[in-house]
Order: C-alpha cells, then structure tokens, then sequence
C-alpha cells in the first residue's frame, strides 16, 4: 500500500531564532493560523536534532524559517550547512532579516542568502499574509518531496518481496558442524558444477572463489563464534566455472538455530548478477571487471599473439566541467561506441592479416578505454591498430550544439604466443599502463609501446620514491646556498636556497631527480616547509653576524602543491615568528606553472603573503605564455630572467633583444631583476651595461653548503673579475673556478 502525501498542515515548522536574543518574532502566534506547530532552536546543533527527531517519527519538518540581522550573523553559516544536507525540495528555507542598515543594502543581502540556499528572503516589518503564501507554497513542495519518498521506499520494498518470492529455485543450505553445503537442482545454472561432479565439501567450492575475494568469505563462513554473528549475512564474490570464466554472485543468507537457540546452519539464496558487475553504467561497455577477466583467459592459454591497448582521453575533467556531467556522459558513451564498433569490424584485423583475432573493449576508468586483441599478429600490426582506433576516436563529435573536438594518450604491450610460459594478465595490464602513463607525462596526444627499459624506470622511480620517504623520515637533506650579487657593487646581497639529498649509497642528489617525484606524491609539502625553516634560520644568523643595509635576503621555491596546501600561509607566518627576520628578506619565487594551475586562488594566496610583507618574485620569467597578465594582475616586486635567455644571448640576437625588453618593462613597472644562469664575465658586463642590478649563476659561485657560504661573506670583495682572474669570455667559469669561490 502506498501512503498518502504529506499534508501541509501536518508538518512542524522549524525556528532557527537569533542567539544574540534578537529579533525573536511570534513565529508559534504566527503559523497557528494555518494550524502549524513550531519547533525553536537556538543553535544550529539544536536545529539538526530537531531535523532528525521529526524525521524518525514519521512527521519531517516541511519549513525552516531562520532569523538574521546580516551575513555575519552565525545563522547565515547555519543556511549554508543545513543547505548542504538538504535540498531546496526537501527542507524549504525562509529567511527574515532585520531591516538591513546602508552598509549592507537589502539587495546585496538577499542576492548572499539566495546563493547560500534560502528559498525566499523576506525583512522586517513582515508582510505576514504574503510571507504565509510563501510558507504554504514551499511546504506544499516539501510534502510532495516526501510522498516521492515514500513511494520510492514502499517500491523498493515490493520488490525486494517480489524477489524473495521467486528465488526459492535458487536456495542453498551450509551445515556448520559438517561444513558442507546443500544445493537444489539449479545450482548448475550459475556454477556450471553439479555437485555430483564436485561434491558437497565447504572447502572444495571455496577453492573455486576469485583469489582477491577468497579471503574475506571464507573467514565469514568458516567463523567458529556464530552466537554473537549476525542474523543475516550477504555477499558478492568471483566463482570461477568450469570454461575458466569468472561469474559474480550475490548469496544472502539467516541463521538457523536449534530449539535451544544454537547456530546449526545458514540458510540462503544465490543470484548471478554478473552482467551488472561487469557493465560499465555509463557507456554500456564491460567493464574492468570483465576486461580482466578476459585477459586472464586468453592469457592462460598463451597459443596467439596478443596485445593490449589503453586509451586515455586528454584532459577529461576540463571537457567535462566545460560541457557538464550530462553532456560529458554523451561523449563518453559515444568515444566508447566507435571503439566498440570498430574492434567488432573486420577492419581492425587487416594488420594482423587473420580471420581468427578476437576483441575486447572496455572503460575501465573515468577517462580511460581498454582495447585487447589475439591473432596471428606481425610485428607493425599493433601500431597500426592504435593509429586506426585514435583516428576513429579523434573524429570530431556534435554535441550540444558544436563540435567537439578530443586527443587520446595511447599506451599498448605486444606479446607473442607462448603456450610453455604464457604471460601474466596482471603483468599486461601493468606494461599497458605503463605505456600509457608515459605518453601522458610526454605531453599527451601520443602512442607509445612498452619496452622493458620503460619497466625499469618504473621500478627504480618506485625505489626512489621509497628511498624519498625514508630520506624526509632520517633527514637526509642539506640545504646549499647560491649568492645573488648586485653586479654593480660586486656584492653579495642575498642567497637563494637549494635542496640536496644526501643519498646514503648514491651520494649526493640533485633537485632535478627527486623535486618532481616529491611534487607527484604531496612529499614536497614537508619537505618545502622543512627547507624554508632551515633556510630562515640560517638568515638570521648571517644576517646577525654580517649586518648590511639592505639585509640579507633569502629566495626559496614554492611549488604547484605548495601553493595548494591550506597551511601554507600559517606555516609561513609561523617560521617568520619563530626566526625574527624581517618578512621582505624572505623571496618566495613561483614559476609561472604555479599560476596557471588556479588563477584565482594564486592571487588569494599571493595577496595574503604580500599583507605578511614577504617578497614575491616570478621565477623563469619569459619561458610562459601568459607572464605579462600575471605582472598586471599580481603583486609581484621581482622577477628573474630565465638561464635560458642569458645562455644565448651573447650569440643569438633575439635573446639579446628579448633580455633588454625584459629589462625595460620591469623598469617601468618598478621591479627588481635577478639574472639567472650567468656563466661568463661577458654576460655579466652586456648585464650591467643594459641596467640589470643583480645576478646569479657559476660565474660567481655554485651552490654552496651553509659552512662555504659563510665563509665568503666573511671574505667579501669585489666580485667584477680582475686582470688576474679573467678567463677567456667564450667559455664559462667552471664549478671549480667561480670568481667568488672559497675553500670548501
């Protein structure tokens, strides 16, 4: 039976009143008119118990009104949190807001709240006939939302009855003092076992359940302590039948006691619900599942050439958010139908010349396909077939209105037939990956095939990265330190600091074979915050024991995961508190990858270290598209010329132009600049002959431990070569021979 709707009049009303004993209107005088009653809280914790009390007795309350005075109001962040729980259907919201004052005009007010969740927005004084209408309206929507409910639950259940009344056919029954189980005469419809071929034996059909499942049922059924088990249990796991194929099923079973209450059986049903565990809900295509499955197959026989295909589409979640959920599901469902289509055409076997390959498609992750193919193969074949599948997928698709237009990353592994040692499904999933994962890191839009040397990388990137944990765990990093001089004075006005990893076997590590494996894996946010303490610490003592007007500054990197780590900018605060140096001796240098990530949350985040008065600078400036908008936008006091133009600029005229533009425009908007990577005693002069202050690079010094580095600020001098120290111009000033160097 189906119940009735929920009547407005039947349904409580919910009074979130100000805490601050504001306005606190007659709302019970007020809503008795239409015979409702009221619910006041004082608190938001108050309102959920309310919300949940109401809910279990069958009566949920089909209106919250809350009162406020302005967005600082604690009501105004309860709006957002009740909003978030429930939806506009199930929980209308009014708001009653005191008559707003001139700095926060009604207009803006209600244009806040909307956006927050409230339905309606009303102000004091209260139009009660037409705030009741909208009571009404809104409660008339809640009672249907609630109807829809219930006859949702009822159906559910009708059909949970319906199915229990047709799976007697399929009943099983487990013994637990013989462990031995009992099935009816269809048992051999979803096992492909009869229990005469098998037997009756627990342990015998468990021996039949996927490896990754076994584990967890056979500890469920084989549990000595069945008095304080469940009444009832339910299952899902892998069976394998007798062709080799895998076969989900679903078993619920009850416990069966003895007079006296004892456990002395389970008693249940099975269903095969392979098709909806192997089905991917949103093309249509197998799944995961069944494409594993399928390999383990074929791979068990080992008698044809085989070769696996992933494809993953290019920048997914940025196509998605752009066309919507809806829209992005329609374009999944049709790249997946032309892989579908083509792999069951004869025309993806050409390459193989065979009659006899057989296929499989699959999605098997948000914005990946799989491919896998057996035939007699030659050796060209499978680029061939990842060129014809990435011109059927990369065919412009109308959508909504418009072309779209997609690029697929193609990774893929051959194998050929083997039957003495055939290969092992998890071992070509794995190369395939691997594969694939290398064409995304190469830009994307590409096919790469797997090699052996490609599994090498991955297992010494994987040795790296678990050396890389124990190394942040021991610390065995050391922070080295490269002077910035001002090319004019010939002096050292700062340091930027550098990390080196101390490799207990390897020796020293530099940055370029650790920082971007840190950064994938979220190490770089302590090993950041690390090095910028260390580095802050070692400043003020430099800055103690050799006072100079401006002090001594410190330039560290802030990477993309740094810039998206939520207590970066206490962290920060916190190591300028604990060393005492002045904020602005601090540079955090970002390159431009940094800002492209999220505009808008780079100027929050720059914005806030700018009110801590640490100095900004963009580091590698000219190498991105975009930094010309970033200076206009940010506010950056500093930039540093990438090596790249310094490097060439001696020899290539453009390079020479491109400097002296650089140095122009920063000029103008009054910024400091840092060349960087200079190596020849030319470059520094052409440096500051053009009006470059300040430079970085071998020509002055390496890298250098903190020891070293104290020891040139102990020796200050010039640091403008002499006629004793020139080297010839055209080649660079090695690492042994820097014009500032000291003893080590």
């Amino acid at each position: 039976m189906i119940a009735a709707p929920f009547e407005p009049a039947h349904a409580p009303v919910l009074v979130l009143a100000q805490s601050n004993g504001g306005q606190n209107y007659a709302w019970p005088d007020l809503f008795n008119k239409l015979g409702l009653h009221v619910f006041t809280a004082q608190s938001l914790a108050e309102a959920i118990s309310i919300l949940g009390e109401c809910k279990k007795l069958g009566t949920p309350v089909g209106l919250a009104v809350l009162e406020l005075r302005s967005l600082e109001d604690p009501n105004f962040k309860a709006l957002g949190f009740l909003r978030q729980w429930h939806n506009e259907s199930e929980l209308p919201i009014l708001t009653v807001a005191s008559q707003p004052s001139h700095e926060q005009p009604s207009h803006d007010l209600e244009r806040e709240l909307v956006h927050a969740g409230a339905n309606h927005c009303f102000h004091l004084p209260l139009d009660e006939s037409y705030f009741l209408l909208r009571a009404q309206q809104a409660m008339r929507i809640s009672a249907r939302h609630w109807s829809l409910t219930q006859d949702k639950q009822n159906v559910e259940r009708l059909l949970e009855q319906h199915r229990s009344a047709h799976a007697t056919k399929d009943l099983w029954r487990l013994d637990l003092a013989s462990r031995t189980l009992e099935f009816n005469e269809n048992c051999h419809e979803f096992s492909g076992y009869k229990p005469s071929d098998i037997g009756n034996a627990l342990d015998v059909w468990l021996s039949l359940v996927h490896p990754l499942d076994i584990l967890r049922l056979s500890n469920s059924l084989s549990r000595t302590d069945w008095q304080s088990s469940p009444e009832e249990i339910s299952f899902e796991f892998r069976l394998q039948t007798p062709s080799g194929a895998w076969r989900w099923i679903l078993i619920r079973g009850r416990l069966e006691r003895d007079e006296l209450g004892h456990p002395v059986g389970l008693l249940g049903s099975h269903t095969d619900i392979t098709q909806a565990k192997t089905t991917d809900s949103v093309t249509g295509l197998p799944n995961r599942f069944h494409f594993d499955d399928w390999l383990h197959q074929h791979c068990h026989k080992g008698r044809q050439s085989l070769s696996v295909f992933l494809f993953g589409l290019d920048r997914f979640h940025l196509i998605a958010d752009s066309l919507g959920r809806a829209h992005a599901d329609q374009l999944l469902r049709l790249l997946g139908e032309r892989l579908r289509s083509l792999a069951n055409s004869h025309e993806i076997f050409r390459p193989y010349n065979a009659t006899d390959g057989h296929t499989t498609v699959a999605r098997v992750s948000s914005d990946e396909y799989a491919l896998a193919l057996v035939g007699d193969i030659a050796p060209e074949a499978p680029l061939k077939i990842a060129e014809l599948a990435d011109a059927h997928l990369t065919k412009a698709i109308w959508l909504d209105g418009k072309d779209i237009f997609t690029s697929f990353s193609i990774g893929y592994a051959c194998y050929p037939p083997n039957p003495q040692k055939p290969i092992d499904a998890k071992d070509t999933w794995r190369d395939a990956e691997i594969a694939l994962h290398s064409a995304k890191a190469a830009g994307g839009a590409r096919t790469i095939a797997f090699d052996n040397p490609m599994r090498d990388r991955v297992v010494e990137q994987m040795r790296l990265e678990n050396d890389l944990n124990r190394a942040i765990e021991n610390w065995e990093f050391e922070v080295y330190y490269q002077p910035k001089v001002a090319l004019s004075q010939n002096r050292i006005i700062g340091f930027e600091a550098l990390l080196r990893w101390r490799h207990p076997v390897q020796g020293i590590i530099p940055p370029s074979q650790f920082i971007a494996l840190a950064e994938a894996n979220g190490l770089i946010v302590p090993l950041g915050i690390r090095t910028i303490r260390e580095a802050c610490r070692t400043l003020r003592k430099w800055q103690d024991a050799y006072p100079q007007d401006p002090p001594l500054e410190m330039s560290v990197n802030l990477s993309v995961r740094q810039f998206r780590d939520s207590h970066l900018i206490e962290e920060i605060g916190n190591i300028l508190a604990e060393t005492g140096i002045f904020p602005s001796t601090l540079q955090c240098e970002v390159t431009e990858s940094v800002l492209i990530e999220d505009p808008d949350e780079a100027l929050h985040i720059v914005e806030r270290l700018r009110e801590m008065g640490v100095g900004l600078k963009i580091d590698d400036f000219g190498t991105g598209y975009s930094s010309l908008s970033y200076l206009h936008r940010l506010p950056f006091d500093s930039l540093k010329i990438d090596r790249s133009f310094i490097t060439s600029m001696s020899q290539d005229h453009t390079a020479y132009e491109i400097v002296k533009a650089i140095l122009s425009l920063a000029d103008n908007l009054g910024l400091n600049v840092v060349a960087e990577g200079v190596e020849h005693r030319t470059q520094a002069e052409e440096l500051r002959n053009m009006g470059c202050k300040y430079g970085q690079g071998y020509l002055f010094s390496p890298p250098l431990t903190a020891d070293s580095a104290m020891r040139m600020l102990e020796a200050q001098q010039p640091t403008c070569p002499t006629e004793t120290q020139a080297h010839n111009s055209a080649e660079p000033y090695s690492e042994a021979e820097p014009l500032l160097a000291v003893s080590p």
